[in-house]
């Protein structure tokens, strides 16, 4: 997949956010090689249960992580 994966610098935020009226951590999996930010990954975590999803851009939904 990564052809040279030693310059890959994997970093992560964290942040509140609320999708269609309801309240979650927010997790943004992202390569920041060359100082240049490329999303991986859109997590979103619901604290009451721990649900843990991951967000389809295109469709603009969650899709449960399993």
């Amino acid at each position: 997949m990564f052809n040279n994966y030693e310059n890959i610098k994997i970093e992560y935020s964290i942040e509140d956010n609320i999708k269609d009226g309801k309240e979650y951590y927010m997790i943004g999996i992202y390569d920041n090689s060359n100082n240049q930010n490329s999303i991986i990954q859109w997590l979103y975590i619901e604290p009451e249960e721990f649900t843990i999803y991951e967000y389809d851009l295109p469709n603009d939904k969650l899709i449960k992580f399993e």
